[in-house]
């Protein structure tokens, strides 16, 4: 492992154990058995290193994801997906609150890896939608559907919001899954509706 990368795991343990707050450079630096210097030759401030934090975090997801979509069976892909990222964040409340949190405008490169992988899970979303277990439509508009599903789940349930359960990771991913059964029910109310074969949606366009 490089100097750089061990400085990373270094900062990623010690945002699990108190936050991006608990992270300095001087600490990361003695966890990674070097020098107190050592970490500036290869992060400029505190922020570069908390976002090359993210980056890792988020490069991680697409491995997710891209495993996820080995399934052959869409519906399973989708739904494999969901519940690997909402065990990711349930597992890691730090990371997630930090990747998912507000980066500055010239984080640039957390908004393009971030893209990048969740285009991966857009990929995954149009395989169910041409599967019929998702309904047609604006396949963007559908996914920012169900992150918002996913997140909001999350958040809920790291927070002790939701009353079904008081296991976070098992409240979370029963909010997902009822969401794609019900989006797989509405998928095939639409395809028995439609009189030319085609399966129409109810949702609109993109903002």
């Amino acid at each position: 492992m490089s100097t750089k990368d061990a400085l990373v795991v270094s900062a990623t343990r010690l945002i699990d154990e108190g936050g991006p707050e608990h992270v300095t450079l001087r600490e990361v630096g003695r966890r990674s058995g070097v020098s107190h210097n050592a970490p500036y030759k290869h992060f400029a401030d505190k922020t570069a290193l908390l976002e090359a934090v993210a980056l890792a975090e988020l490069r991680r997801t697409a491995t997710l994801f891209s495993r996820a979509g080995e399934n052959p069976d869409a519906a399973a892909a989708l739904r494999t997906a969901g519940l690997a990222w909402i065990s990711w964040s349930v597992g890691h409340p730090e990371r997630f609150r930090l990747v998912y949190g507000d980066w500055p405008e010239q984080a640039e490169a957390i908004g393009t890896q971030s893209d990048d992988t969740w285009a991966s899970f857009a990929g995954l979303v149009t395989r169910a939608q041409e599967a019929g277990a998702v309904p047609a439509g604006d396949v963007d508009v559908t996914v920012d559907g169900i992150r918002a599903v996913m997140q909001g789940a999350v958040g809920l349930a790291l927070g002790g919001h939701l009353a079904a359960t008081e296991d976070p990771r098992a409240g979370a991913e029963h909010v997902y899954t009822r969401h794609l059964e019900l989006l797989a029910a509405q998928a095939q109310v639409e395809s028995a509706v439609t009189g030319d074969g085609e399966r129409r949606s109810i949702f609109g366009r993109r903002r």
